[in-house]
């Protein structure tokens, strides 16, 4: 097979397509979404006081993804839409890292580019490359450093495993999370008895530099008390449930591991269909199809058809939708929900495909050692190993995107370079409604956003004072969020109240209706005064 050149036309394809999305949904506004509030909070004051300060909000060390933004808002002035638009740069980084990852597993450009337009496609991607959230940052310099790592090892060449290093030290003060890439390196060394090029130096280089940077972080810090007291509360979950584990946690991580299967099944659905289904036998079959039939209903009868799990892919569209009088807003979507018969569908769907991991997994582990080549360990590994604690303690949706780039290295071999007119059929259809729903539920996110912020702006140009306003957690924050005083919420006495619905005991003030492109009832945020105090409009 002829060797791919470092430029090709599909990189320009991307960039257009990509280009052509961000047009459609609009990324202007200058308003927080979900947790990105806490960052350009501490973002602003960079700018303001030239210094830099963690709140206590996460436990991420953030540090790379704060400078990538402030670098931005240096030169272009503090706004979420600024702050918005470096993350839209790097989710194209991010897409191009991921084409030319899977073109290093010698699958030709179309098949790279159908699965990098899949990762585009995914809604809960989609969704975040809108947003200052650290998501799809981190995922960006994971996956190039995945392509370095791998680079590095076909080609046993140091200077691009210092690359891949420099980049994961980059993901690592954005998130933890990043050490097991590092980690992934030396065990799928130690394990592939064919590797001669690296010695036992360059095999530990990568995680005792990384893991070097993330301790000398904690430790200067901590010394100069910069260090959130929420960091490193996901590793002490970790190890109180360990400790406590009883046969509840037990049911509770088989449950989360059959629902991570469905949701990555469900989100590798378009370039699954190239699966080269004529090396399933009848047995295969009959497992595909009892474990679709069983896991499926399963999610069903306990009321867990997906979306199941928190934070941005929920009932009919994307999320969160954080204004108080939705308390659902973690799951689902106000104006109507989804269909139950649809969920069910999506629910079999992703059990199916889920299934289809399982089976290219179970066989591939059962080839002799020798067998298994690098990039497959190392893909396997960094899975198995970021996954690892999520199962003890459960995860949100946005936690899984990241590893669709190792998804695509396992699958590598498993897909058929000359698809059926069958299967290139249903590519395009599930490839294309997943693009359309992705496009839609992203839009109505930041439409409905947009005129709450309208609302608010307003009542804060009447002088309305901030701790009267209730308008969403993200107002709430970014307003009112203090570290001197656990409790900070309860400062806020809300005269006025920005919501999706009116209120009982409120009077309606004004409706502001919202575009939504999504079916269902039609988007409107209301603003309401407290029926004790004066009706007359701010």
């Amino acid at each position: 097979m002829k060797s791919h050149s470092t430029f090709d036309k599909n990189i320009f394809l991307i960039t257009g397509i990509w280009l052509i999305v961000i047009f459609i949904i609009n990324p202007i506004g200058d308003f927080p979404l979900n947790d990105d509030w806490a960052y350009g909070v501490i973002v602003k004051r960079m700018i303001e006081d030239d210094t830099l300060k963690l709140i206590n909000w996460g436990e991420m060390t953030l540090v790379t993804h704060l400078f990538f933004g402030y670098a931005f808002t240096s030169l272009l002035g503090f706004s979420f839409t600024v702050l918005r638009c470096s993350t839209l740069l790097l989710s194209l980084l991010g897409l191009l890292g991921i084409y030319q990852t899977v073109l290093l597993m010698k699958l030709d450009k179309r098949t790279a580019l159908i699965a990098t337009i899949v990762v585009m496609a995914n809604p809960v991607f989609m969704a975040l490359s809108f947003s200052y959230m650290t998501d799809v940052p981190f995922m960006t310099f994971v996956t190039w450093s995945t392509y370095f790592f791998i680079k590095a090892y076909n080609t046993a060449n140091k200077k691009l495993l210092f690359i891949a290093v420099f980049l994961c030290v980059w993901a690592i003060l954005i998130r933890q999370l990043a050490l097991m890439l590092s980690m992934a390196w030396l065990f799928a060394l130690l394990i592939d008895s064919k590797s001669k090029q690296f010695t036992l130096c360059w095999k530990w280089l990568p995680v005792l530099t990384v893991g070097g940077t993330l301790f000398l972080y904690s430790y200067f810090m901590k010394q100069y008390g910069m260090l959130p007291a929420n960091y490193g509360s996901k590793l002490d979950l970790v190890l109180s449930n360990l400790s406590n584990f009883d046969l509840r946690m037990f049911r509770n991580s088989v449950g989360y591991i059959f629902v991570f299967f469905t949701y990555l099944g469900l989100f590798l659905t378009p370039v699954l269909t190239f699966y080269s289904w004529s090396k399933l036998s009848k047995r295969m079959w009959i497992g595909i199809i009892t474990y679709t039939l069983l896991i499926s209903g399963g999610l069903i009868l306990m009321g867990k058809a997906l979306p199941s799990i928190d934070n941005i892919f929920v009932d009919f569209g994307v999320g969160p939708s954080t204004l108080l009088d939705h308390p659902g807003g973690f799951r689902s979507i106000p104006g109507g929900n989804a269909p139950m018969i649809l969920r069910w569908a999506i629910t079999v769907l992703g059990t199916f495909s889920g299934s289809v991991l399982l089976i290219v997994t179970f066989d591939w582990l059962k080839k002799p050692r020798r067998e298994i080549n690098f990039p497959k360990v190392f893909s396997f590994l960094f899975i198995l190993i970021y996954i690892a604690p999520f199962i003890i303690t459960g995860y949100y949706d946005r936690y899984l995107i990241i590893l669709l780039p190792a998804a695509f290295v396992i699958l590598s071999d498993q897909l058929s370079l000359k698809p059926s007119i069958w299967s290139t059929g249903v590519m395009a259809s599930t490839l294309f409604v997943f693009m359309v729903f992705s496009i839609f539920a992203t839009h109505d996110l930041l439409s409905w956003n947009r005129v709450r912020w309208q609302v608010i702006d307003g009542l804060i140009a009447n002088k309305i004072p901030l701790d009267q306003i209730e308008a969403g957690v993200e107002f709430d924050g970014f307003y009112h969020f203090t570290d001197d005083d656990p409790e900070w919420w309860k400062r806020i006495t809300p005269t006025y109240k920005v919501t999706f619905v009116p209120l009982d005991n409120y009077n309606t003030l004004s409706v502001h209706p919202y575009k939504k492109w999504m079916p269902g009832k039609a988007g409107m945020i209301v603003l309401s005064k407290i029926k004790d105090v004066s009706n007359e409009k701010p």
